[in-house]
């Protein structure tokens, strides 16, 4: 199955650095991921007489796991599954450095080529004479998270659709690998939920932008529409503080209220495996050995196996694990990511040639 970590490896065969798979070749290639547009997402909104059909034939891959934005930014990025590049959730130990790291937050410390030192695709790009760019929100260019997952190339700031539409048709009339982001449709999503009338809003807005930028490309650069992950709607919150038992035997929590990671105190994990049983009819449970052999985020390097849980919980259908100590602002969201079902999982990979002339 094809995911979020073929997609720039891809792009830059395309552009010249190996033969073309998926993404056939072309002068330049924009891959434009939109933030929390995910495939099924894209079929509710075309039965609401928003028409997403060029979006969605023959174009589902599945983003890497957990479904959650760090991660799958790390796999555009590097080309690599998360047992490889080590971003294993919303938030996740680091036991080198001491600390939990909170990937969206992120600035300056602790080093981010320290925390993922390959080299990425945007850098293989640029030393092999592409010309890379990565358009998105000033706010992001030199964040931890791009300086460990996406660095290469240079960033060109726009902050809305209107200012991404302008960006790209401007890098588009010469040959080169551009990366465009757009946030705004995860975070109505969040607030809002999936079929509300605010998300549906903005997403019409981004499929008019998508196919108006289409239009007037170049013939000599290709359009590339995917997503980091789908949402769903959280219908019931599970707190935890309110099962003490959880709460039993355990050091930290990480990840996000869609998937946990549950680290426990020294000696305890089978207790605390025991007792996060209880959880099972909302949530698979798994242990570490487990879920390092259940191969959902590929094969493991051994620095990344100190981030995964003792305990692992991978929430079902639309349930929240929920945490008012951990992350309540996350936990009280209406629309939400992270968990494995295919509404998350699966999002776009359209490959659109420009229409306009060479």
């Amino acid at each position: 199955m094809t995911t979020l970590a073929d997609v720039m490896p891809a792009a830059c065969a395309a552009t010249g650095m190996g033969v073309p798979t998926f993404i056939p070749a072309n002068q330049h290639v924009i891959v434009f991921l939109v933030d929390g547009m995910g495939y099924e997402n894209l079929v509710l909104l075309n039965s609401k007489k928003c028409d997403t059909e060029f979006l969605l034939t023959d174009s589902a891959i599945d983003a890497t796991f957990p479904t959650t934005t760090p991660v799958s930014l790390a796999s555009l990025g590097t080309g690599m599954l998360p047992g490889e590049h080590g971003f294993v959730g919303a938030t996740f130990e680091l036991p080198e450095f001491d600390q939990v790291l909170h990937p969206l937050k992120w600035q300056d410390e602790p080093n981010a080529t320290a925390v993922q030192p390959e080299p990425t695709w945007f850098e293989k790009a640029a030393k092999a004479g592409i010309v890379v760019n990565r358009i998105g929100p000033a706010a992001y260019a030199e964040s931890g998270l791009t300086k460990a997952v996406l660095r290469g190339g240079t960033h060109i700031a726009a902050e809305n659709l209107d200012e991404l539409h302008t960006s790209i048709l401007h890098v588009a009339q010469t040959p080169g690998l551009t990366y465009a982001y757009y946030p705004k449709l995860d975070k109505t999503g969040h607030i809002y939920g999936i079929d509300s009338h605010e998300w549906r809003k903005v997403a019409n807005k981004v499929v008019t932008m998508i196919r108006s930028t289409v239009q007037a490309l170049p013939s000599t650069a290709t359009f590339v529409v995917t997503a980091d992950h789908g949402m769903l709607d959280i219908s019931e919150r599970i707190w935890i503080e309110d099962r003490p038992e959880l709460l039993r035997d355990v050091r930290l929590i990480t990840g996000e209220p869609r998937f946990r990671h549950v680290f426990a105190e020294a000696g305890q994990q089978a207790a605390l495996y025991r007792q996060w049983q209880s959880l099972e009819s909302v949530a698979q449970i798994m242990t570490r050995d487990e879920f390092l052999e259940s191969n959902l985020m590929g094969a493991i390097a051994d620095f990344v196996e100190p981030r995964i849980g003792d305990v692992v919980a991978i929430a079902r259908e639309t349930f929240s694990l929920a945490s008012r100590t951990v992350d309540e602002r996350v936990s009280m969201l209406k629309g939400n990511h992270g968990s494995s079902t295919d509404i998350e999982r699966r999002v776009p990979c359209a490959v659109m040639a420009g229409y306009g002339r060479g």
